[in-house]
């Protein structure tokens, strides 16, 4: 009784920016696993509903001429005080290619990334998810069962693990989530950004 940690009164504004932190960090971990480094922004060039938005895009991904369309992820976005709806997109690059020639509905915009730009473009692309004023829908869509990547790995000795480590971090901070001794070995969780 009074010892654990009183529970925090519902706050609405506090839950939104909660949501939109965590939808950022699953656009930036969604596109360094696939490798998404093309931000297409395609404008309509009649005004549009956030629906029928969304079945353009659809529409647009099945095409024959787009297709394979692999892995993607896009937003909806407003401009200017609701005046006009346009979304931004990481894709592939055949995907971002096919996609700026054969957009029936307006304008495109494709802009190659690096890998440490990717993270920015996220945040960027999620500016106004905790707006309440956002197109209606989820905050970010993309292709069905898309997932970070994961690797599992055994090693065997603290050298090689020191290895992989330079190896895959590539300059990232690199940090150990937690270690554990048991009878059998040293054991942990190795993560990186």
């Amino acid at each position: 009784g009074g010892l654990a940690n009183p529970r925090l009164a519902p706050d609405p504004a506090r839950n939104q920016r909660d949501a939109k932190k965590r939808s950022i960090r699953s656009m930036q971990e969604i596109a360094h696993a696939h490798r998404l480094n093309r931000f297409v922004t395609l404008t309509f060039a009649v005004p549009t509903s956030p629906s029928d938005a969304r079945k353009k895009w659809s529409r647009a991904i099945r095409l024959k001429v787009v297709k394979p369309a692999g892995n993607y992820v896009f937003s909806l976005e407003y401009s200017r005080e609701q005046q006009g709806l346009h979304i931004h997109a990481l894709t592939e690059a055949r995907t971002a290619h096919n996609l700026k020639r054969h957009w029936p509905h307006g304008h495109v915009d494709v802009k190659t990334l690096g890998w440490q730009d990717i993270d920015d473009v996220c945040a960027y692309i999620g500016k106004n998810f905790a707006d309440i004023n956002r197109p209606q829908g989820n905050r970010y869509y993309s292709t069905r069962g898309i997932k970070p990547a994961k690797q599992k790995m055994i090693l065997t000795s603290e050298m090689r693990l020191y290895d992989y480590v330079m190896e895959a971090s590539d300059g990232k901070e690199v940090y150990s989530k937690w270690m554990k001794d048991s009878g059998l070995g040293v054991h942990g969780e190795l993560i990186w950004n």
